[in-house]
């Protein structure tokens, strides 16, 4: 299963130590699920994370780390993060990148937010081309307005494939009569 363009939005990726039980992550991962940036960096324990999930949401996600923890591979689970005013849900996806003696030791991975509070990827980016195209002419800077309006038609170009790849998806409805 992969992650749909139209419901989800990458908040960050992750780097799971296995034997130290340690999560270690970047600035924008740690502010989006409710962390000092600081212990981002350093790491933060799993039972700390697991603090933050949705009390129905940890045994799922003790059950996957487990599982991972002893036999590798790949983690994906969906999970529920609690924060001092809403639930989200987020998508957890990691694969070990290194093992020792047929254990895993290390698992890179990422946090997708999913449902209604997610900002599509190509949407979000859409609106940076747009500010920057802005910027860019009041500066009367010639060859960035080019590059900023080739980025735009690039852009513009993958969502209408997208678009068009929906719509051929749904069913057409007939009429008889």
């Amino acid at each position: 299963m992969t992650t749909d363009f139209h419901s989800s939005r990458y908040l960050g990726s992750f780097r799971w130590l296995v034997s130290k039980r340690l999560l270690i992550f970047g600035e924008e991962l740690a502010s989006a699920i409710g962390f000092d940036t600081s212990l981002g960096r350093t790491g933060i324990d799993l039972e700390l994370f697991a603090s933050v999930l949705h009390p129905d949401d940890q045994p799922a996600f003790v059950a996957a780390t487990e599982r991972a923890s002893y036999f590798g591979g790949k983690v994906d689970v969906v999970l529920r993060l609690v924060g001092s005013e809403e639930v989200s849900a987020v998508r957890v996806i990691a694969s070990c990148v290194n093992a020792r003696r047929g254990r895993p030791t290390e698992f890179l991975g990422s946090l997708h937010l999913l449902g209604e509070n997610a900002v599509p990827p190509l949407a979000e980016m859409a609106d940076h081309l747009c500010a920057a195209a802005r910027i860019v002419r009041t500066l009367d800077e010639r060859l960035l307005q080019r590059l900023v309006d080739m980025a735009l038609v690039e852009l513009g170009g993958r969502m209408a494939a997208l678009e068009q790849q929906r719509q051929r998806e749904r069913a057409v409805p007939a009429v008889v009569g």
